[in-house]
């Protein structure tokens, strides 16, 4: 009887033992885990919520320690009438806008968050060591404390947007919202995402100075294909960021916004090119209207497009062109009566009736500008030249200003002023250098569109005494050839009179008959372009033959000039320090909400073993019990 009761102990114990190996360890997991978890109560119906940004690494060296990159946004609580509108479309339309317009339309200047932290360890942290650093798992995060209940969009800084080359998304966030747990809400802030392998982003800066960013210029895109050029047409997703369209075959119009930057996304492979329809504000001049990008293909790397803006004035040494800062000019309206300015928060002079300054002094490349300037008749009076240089301080420089575009007496853009170094006492004189120059020209059809043409051959020629000789080089004769943006130059020719003749025209072209006379001398080299047209042939005609050198012969009449334009576009395979795009929606990248708590651990392997094992020992131990009890039925 002993042994059969010890038997039926011993079969219940063993599976008890087995069950309460398996959830004990449980147990304790989920008491750590639950004591684990931060707990952040709403007090008085306020909310926090949590940014969660990843972090860009932007060390110099492996061995720095990580900073954080202190990224800023603003939040606005939204007006009522915009809880019942579409917030995506809201989100992506005002991303895509500066933030003083922003603030214009919600009536609010918003709230300034603090820098984001990394965090690290439970805590927010300014840096942390390099050994601590994970690429995949760093983030950071802004907190924003004290929310009441409603709707409010997020927008990065525009100070911030500049840092990095991808942006944080706009969003709009409900609080407390149905994700709100404990008072906390957590969001984890997209960035602009770009598929390098389809898309291409333009950047337009000034000529002078490519920090700053121009926005609103106009530019069309096309598709080379041999020697056709086929117009790409997108559609507009937000201001400055656009998507192939296949379905349309018309040219499209593409603007740069948002630090002077466009971008277009999902392009087929093959070669491109942009072609600049309209500059921006200022930069309204000959020398930018029709520019064409080098080719590129798309994931190939930034394309950036340099405009130059005409000064009003341009110092220069009389025999070597250089450019010469410090000198001084006061600027007199035609009456006599001095013109005042002031410095205005880029530091360039100002026109401003009741400004401080009337004297202003060529800097940079030896230039002045001054923005704003009234329609009206003028001229410069140089009060100090450039140290080592004498001033003419009875000369009148006199142009006229209309639109933003200014007029000479010699029909320039710009008035060129040569100074005349004053010799040094007791220096021995150095060997006089003959002087020279060059000139820049573009090739174009006679439309309105001005089409680039490359191709096109001409022999240089000097006129002499009103007879033209063929200047010679390397005892060849001296030619130039337009590139494929139909643009080519001269260079090292003495000061005097030339001319070009045209010798081989682009195909399908007829060569311009008479010769292209232009003038080298101090600053011609920095002139704008002459353009030279071609008139189409006639479909059928049969081609001319190619023209030999033409002799010196004696000046024809009627020669056509236009002026415009050097070549300002560059297209870099490496990404330059600049803000590269806005908003570059996707199917992987809408502004949406997205918030994420920690993963539950519902199950393990090893429960599942022992489980098993216990059923085994159950079953064990109940035949243990029916066979120790056979003996006593029997």
């Amino acid at each position: 009887m002993g042994k059969i009761i010890k038997n039926k102990i011993l079969g219940l114990i063993l599976p008890l033992m087995m069950v309460l190996t398996i959830f004990i360890p449980s147990l304790k997991s989920f008491a750590t885990s639950t004591e684990a978890k931060p707990k952040v109560q709403a007090v008085s119906n306020k909310y926090r919520v949590e940014l969660k940004i990843s972090h860009v690494d932007d060390r110099k060296s492996e061995g720095e320690d990580i900073k954080a990159n202190g990224r800023q946004v603003k939040y606005f609580k939204l007006p009522k009438e915009y809880e019942t509108r579409d917030h995506l479309e809201v989100a992506k339309r005002l991303h895509s806008l500066p933030m003083a317009e922003v603030e214009k339309e919600l009536k609010s200047e918003g709230i300034l968050s603090n820098k984001s932290l990394i965090f690290d360890d439970g805590k927010l942290v300014e840096s942390i060591k390099p050994d601590k650093f994970d690429k995949d798992n760093t983030f950071e995060k802004i907190v924003l404390e004290n929310l009441e209940p409603g709707f409010y969009l997020i927008k990065e800084t525009d100070e911030s947007k500049e840092k990095y080359d991808q942006k944080l998304i706009t969003t709009i966030e409900e609080v407390p919202g149905k994700t709100v747990e404990n008072g906390l809400l957590i969001v984890n802030m997209k960035k602009t995402v770009k598929n390098p392998e389809t898309s291409i982003t333009l950047v337009k800066v000034d000529q002078d100075n490519i920090n700053q960013k121009l926005n609103k210029a106009e530019f069309k895109l096309y598709k080379k294909e041999g020697d056709k050029k086929i117009p790409v047409s997108v559609t507009e997703v937000a201001k400055g960021s656009y998507k192939y369209d296949p379905t349309k075959t018309v040219e499209s119009i593409l603007t740069t916004w948002d630090n002077g930057s466009l971008t277009v996304e999902n392009l087929p492979e093959g070669e491109y090119y942009f072609e600049e329809v309209t500059p921006p504000e200022g930069y309204e001049n000959p020398d930018n209207i029709g520019q064409i990008s080098d080719t590129f293909k798309p994931g190939q790397g930034n394309v950036v497009v340099k405009n130059k803006r005409y000064p009003l004035l341009k110092k220069v040494d009389d025999k070597t062109s250089e450019a010469l800062n410090g000198a001084k000019f006061k600027l007199f309206k035609k009456d006599g009566s001095p013109v005042k300015v002031k410095l205005n928060a880029k530091g360039q002079f100002t026109y401003d009736e009741k400004g401080n300054i009337d004297v202003v002094t060529t800097s940079g490349k030896g230039t002045i500008f001054i923005e704003a300037l009234p329609d009206g008749e003028y001229y410069f009076q140089e009060s100090e030249a450039p140290k080592g240089y004498q001033a003419d301080t009875k000369k009148k420089y006199e142009f006229s200003y209309a639109k933003g575009k200014m007029t000479t007496s010699d029909k320039k853009p710009y008035l060129t002023i040569g100074n005349t170094k004053i010799p040094v006492k007791g220096e021995t004189p150095k060997p006089k250098e003959t002087p020279k120059g060059g000139y820049k020209f573009v090739k174009t059809d006679n439309t309105s569109k001005a089409k680039r043409l490359g191709g096109a051959v001409f022999q240089v020629q000097k006129i002499v005494n009103g007879k033209y000789e063929t200047i010679q080089r390397n005892g060849k004769n001296y030619q130039v050839i337009s590139d494929e943006k139909g643009e080519f130059s001269v260079s090292d020719l003495e000061y005097g009179d030339y001319a070009l003749r045209e010798i081989k025209a682009p195909a399908g072209y007829n060569p311009e008959s008479a010769p292209i006379k232009f003038t080298i001398k101090a600053g011609s080299d920095s002139l704008p372009a002459i353009f030279i047209e071609n008139k189409e042939v006639p479909p059928g005609t049969p081609p001319p033959p190619e023209k030999p050198p033409v002799p010196p012969t004696p000046e024809k009449p009627n020669t056509v000039i236009k002026t415009e334009k050097p070549n300002t576009i560059i297209k870099t395979d490496k990404p330059i320090n600049t803000v590269k795009t806005d908003y570059t929606p996707s199917t992987q990248t809408t502004v949406s909400k997205i918030i994420r708590g920690p993963l539950v651990k519902t199950g393990d392997i090893r429960i599942i073993i022992m489980a098993v094992i216990g059923l085994i020992l159950l079953i064990v131990g109940v035949k243990l019990v029916r066979s120790a009890e056979k003996p006593r039925i029997a």
